[in-house]
């Protein structure tokens, strides 16, 4: 059992850990680099401070402080970012890197805050065809990807909104040794959607989809598709 901490009466409220070493103190001067006596990370109130200067952490060792104000220069000042909570999830929550689709879906309206920059993943649908919508195309950046996990005995449909044209290729590859892969546009004028139907344009395992939202009412997309037959394009 850790023993409890003490008061100190040399240093204004200096509070000592186990090791006999500061965890907190304060006074009007901020000690000396290369001091001894303060535990890493210890905490000091500079009393005589001023905006960016009144807090300072020890980033050295416990026989050679290296005290340095909480702010730029002690790097974890946080003025400059303009990332929401939201932005920042999206990119760095781990834990919520993977989306799995519920096998019994059917339709799947994809969000910002929950799909954006993460991989949804489509297992083996068990119900009738699932229809993944996109959301509206503002021009955000944001990245969705899609990955078929399965083959598929139903229809994949990843679709946008009304007006929000795809633009970019399907590459289709086919299991018929006969039939060599082949590349698709989409055409930039009315195609809005892709289907993966289950042979001639892909659906049969492993198929992949990335759609970027580039501008107003525009995604570009790349679909890495596996079928079966003569192959055609999925977009429409």
């Amino acid at each position: 059992m850790s023993k409890p901490v003490r008061l100190h009466s040399g240093e204004e409220g200096a509070i000592f850990g186990q090791s006999g070493k500061k965890w907190f103190a304060g006074s009007a001067v901020v000690p000396s680099d290369g001091s001894a006596g303060y535990e890493p990370g210890c905490v000091y109130v500079h009393t005589d401070g001023v905006a960016g200067t009144a807090l300072y952490i020890n980033d050295g060792t416990g026989t050679s402080c290296d005290f340095n104000a909480m702010s730029a220069a002690g790097g974890i000042d946080l003025n400059g970012l303009t990332a929401t909570a939201a932005e920042l999830n999206a990119h760095a929550d781990a834990s919520g890197r993977i989306v799995n689709v519920a096998a019994a879906a059917t339709a799947l309206a994809l969000t910002n805050t929950l799909h954006a920059n993460r991989l949804v993943v489509v297992p083996i649908i068990t119900g009738a065809g699932l229809t993944i919508t996109l959301p509206a195309a503002t021009g955000s950046g944001d990245i969705y990807r899609v990955l078929n996990n399965g083959v598929q005995t139903v229809s994949l449909t990843i679709t946008g909104l009304a007006g929000d044209l795809f633009h970019g290729r399907a590459d289709v590859f086919t299991a018929t040794i006969t039939e060599g892969p082949d590349s698709f546009l989409a055409d930039g004028t009315d195609d809005i959607k892709y289907t993966f139907n289950i042979t001639t344009m892909g659906g049969i395992g492993k198929d992949e989809a990335e759609l970027i939202d580039i501008a107003t009412d525009a995604w570009l997309v790349h679909i890495r598709a596996y079928g079966s037959g003569t192959l055609a394009t999925g977009f429409a």
